[in-house]
């Protein structure tokens, strides 16, 4: 099934009656029908927009085990979708306008389903100019005056945030990996709002925010069509080039005093991908010597070390109050100094 783009952009105009115009006004079923007509949408179409929706509902409040895997449906396990939809009445006469049973249980052939067509969506685009053409199509009240529908009410931002959590070493590995790019062509959740994603990052273990520069507008706009609206969702799909990364991390310093006394201080480190080179420097307390730098093709090297811990990395540091000789910094081998990595990924959707 390859969906039409005048499908894609007649849910983004439901989603921006979802999230303004019902909020304060009755939406009836014949207002979803009016606009299905304005926007020149057969019996086929409207078919689509419920599959392509249903798709959406699938992954963003359904089981997304199944999704992504349909032959792991467990029938039994399955809920009626009304529990899985906002069932408030403009919402309920859309899908009564496209046909969905909100009583009936999503069976292995709609997971089926969703896992083709949400590579489609994921990848799917509408450019400006299109949008504003076929926008003049609609004369419906709810959106006839086009000044209250901002073009970024339709469109995908160019920016685009991805939380992720408990990351093995093999993915911090290869979200390290400059230049080379992360699968996610199998369709993914990601946000319009950095926040959102920073909540994902946060629910334990090693974390990823994926910071994603999405040129030309590549994804599904979730956002209001779903359960979760504050979640700003788009689903995107296709595959990200790794463009540099930073983190922070805790960081043992070791002073010898005058009297020959020792004393460990700690301070916290940006740590971070430049041109061919890891860089470190210091956010607290004393200052590394930046001479000290990891190539990029070390990069590999460098996290199993900071992760299993069994390998101290040495450098010197700058303080005023100690020769270079008599002070230094160490990162990794540091039991409890070394606290679950926090990456910054920055990257390009290609």
């Amino acid at each position: 099934m390859s969906i039409d783009k005048q499908v894609l952009l007649t849910l983004r105009v439901i989603q921006w009656i979802f999230k303004e115009f019902s909020r304060v006004h009755k939406t009836s079923g014949k207002r979803y029908q009016r606009i299905f007509i304005q926007a020149g949408l057969n019996d086929e179409a409207i078919e689509s927009i419920r599959k392509v929706f249903l798709s959406m509902v699938l992954m963003t409040s359904g089981n997304v085990k199944s999704v992504r895997d349909p032959s792991s449906y467990e029938a039994f396990k399955a809920k009626p979708l009304e529990q899985i939809l906002v069932t408030n009445a403009p919402y309920m006469r859309f899908y009564e306008a496209i046909g969905l049973d909100v009583n009936a249980k999503p069976t292995m052939a709609d997971y089926q389903m969703a896992h083709t067509l949400l590579k489609e969506m994921g990848s799917s685009s509408l450019t400006d100019d299109y949008i504003r053409q076929q926008m003049a199509k609609f004369s419906d009240a709810s959106v006839q005056d086009k000044s209250d529908i901002k073009m970024w009410d339709m469109q995908i931002p160019k920016m685009l945030y991805r939380g992720l959590h408990h990351l093995d070493v093999s993915s911090i590995l290869s979200l390290t990996n400059i230049g080379k790019t992360w699968d996610i062509t199998r369709a993914v959740s990601t946000t319009m709002d950095p926040n959102t994603a920073e909540d994902f990052a946060t629910e334990g273990g090693n974390s990823a925010i994926l910071n994603i520069k999405n040129p030309n507008r590549v994804g599904f706009l979730a956002s209001a069509l779903s359960m979760y609206e504050s979640e700003f969702e788009v689903i995107l799909a296709g595959n990200l080039k790794i463009d540099k990364w930073s983190l922070n991390v805790v960081c043992s310093g070791l002073l010898e005093l005058p009297d020959g006394s020792r004393r460990k201080e700690t301070s916290i480190l940006e740590i971070f991908s430049n041109d061919n080179s890891i860089n470190i420097k210091s956010i607290t307390k004393f200052k590394p010597n930046l001479n000290q730098k990891y190539s990029i093709q070390d990069s590999r090297r460098f996290f199993m070390n900071l992760l299993d811990g069994t390998q101290a990395h040495t450098f010197d540091i700058e303080d005023a109050r100690y020769t270079p000789e008599t002070c230094y910094a160490q990162i990794g081998a540091m039991p409890g100094l070394i606290s679950d990595l926090e990456l910054q990924v920055y990257c390009t959707l290609v």
